[in-house]
Parts: structure tokens; C-alpha cells; sequence
């Protein structure tokens, strides 16, 4: 059923491959090369080993956060009401000297600001029920800096999920957000435009 319901998403995207008419380079490249890039990359295998237990697509994902600390080298991976330990080990592999910081309840998040003024890589698990209002979201990304990557999962989970991700999207220090439907991701680049694209991942 999930493979099903997996061909559905993928052929209602089918017009957002690979980055197909994203006009801006660093944004074009960000998709093709970090979010869809299909390199098998050393550590793969060796995760693939280790980290057992998981479906297709938590793996996917993870395979995503090891490009995402890849690329970007973030001092910190917070990880926000995480079920497991698969996708830290996937950021340590991506980025050797990251260190993680996991917060088990949404009531933590006020003492995020301590960890982001240095890039980081933050992760909203499917496990977080509930996302940051947007007076915690704001006060979060206030002296956030603007090297930091927020990954949101299950965009799509709910109604009032979506609706608050499309919130996220839309704060003022959001520069481009992308919408892979599993999750979505925002970069905190300081831009006078918003741009906003959706992704067949």
C-alpha cells in the first residue's frame, strides 16, 4: 500500500524533477545536487549496515540529512522528538564534527537560541505532534544564524500541520523553502523575495 500511495506522490510531482524550472543556479543546484542527488555516496552501505530496522522511506530521509550535514557542516543537529537514533548517525557520518542535541518535548524549544547562533541543522520529527507556534518559531529564528537548515517531517500528516508549515515558510527570515511532501525545508537566507518550490523527492 505505501508503495502505492509512494507512485501516486511521485507521479503528481513528476512536472518538479531534478529542479526543472527552478531559474535560480544556487537553488537549481541545491535540489539536483543535495535534495535529489542519486550518488551513492561512501557511507551508504556501511549505514545501511549498522542502521537496521527501518522502512524506505525513513532510509530516504536519512539518506537526506547525510547530504543535508554534508553540504552544509553544521556546528549542531537538534533533533526535535526523534523515535530513534537513525538519522544522527546518518548527520554524524555526513559531518563528522557535529554535534547532536536532542529535545524529547516541545517545551524545550525556548532554549534552542543557546545552539543557534552557530549553522546548525534542526529536524521536526513525525513524532512532534504539535509544531512551534509562531511566536516560538519567531523568537527561535531571532538570532538564528543564517547558515541554519530547519527540516520539517510530515507536511502532509494533517490539515493544521500543513497550515502551520506554510506559516513557517512564510517568516521573514525564510529565504527559499522547498516542499518534498515527506518534509519540507527551510534555508534562512536573507533575500528581498521569497521563494517557495515544490519538489518531486
Amino acid at each position: 500500500m505505501r508503495r502505492v500511495k509512494r507512485a501516486i506522490v511521485w507521479l503528481s510531482r513528476i512536472r518538479y524533477c531534478r529542479g526543472f524550472g527552478i531559474q535560480s543556479p544556487n537553488d537549481y543546484r541545491f535540489v539536483r545536487y543535495v535534495v535529489n542527488e542519486h550518488y551513492p555516496y561512501y557511507a551508504y552501505a556501511d549505514l545501511a549496515r549498522s542502521v537496521a530496522g527501518i522502512d524506505t522511506d525513513e532510509r530516504r530521509l536519512c539518506m537526506l540529512y547525510f547530504r543535508l550535514a554534508n553540504e552544509v557542516q553544521p556546528r549542531y543537529y537538534i533533533d526535535v522528538m526523534p523515535s530513534d537514533d537513525s538519522s544522527q548517525r546518518y548527520v554524524r557520518a555526513g559531518c563528522r564534527h557535529t554535534e547532536t542535541v536532542v529535545y524529547k518535548s516541545m517545551s524545550q524549544l525556548d532554549e534552542l537560541k543557546v545552539y543557534l547562533r552557530e549553522p546548525s541543522l534542526v529536524r521536526f520529527s513525525c513524532m512532534a505532534e504539535a509544531l512551534p507556534t509562531d511566536e516560538v518559531f519567531d523568537e527561535m529564528l531571532s538570532s538564528t544564524s543564517s547558515s541554519t537548515v530547519v527540516v520539517v517531517e510530515g507536511i502532509y500528516q494533517s490539515k493544521a500541520r500543513n497550515k502551520i508549515w506554510h506559516r513557517m515558510a512564510a517568516h521573514q527570515r525564510v529565504g527559499v523553502s522547498y516542499d518534498l511532501y515527506y518534509c519540507g525545508i527551510l534555508l534562512l537566507e536573507d533575500r528581498r523575495y521569497q521563494r517557495h518550490y515544490k519538489v518531486n523527492f
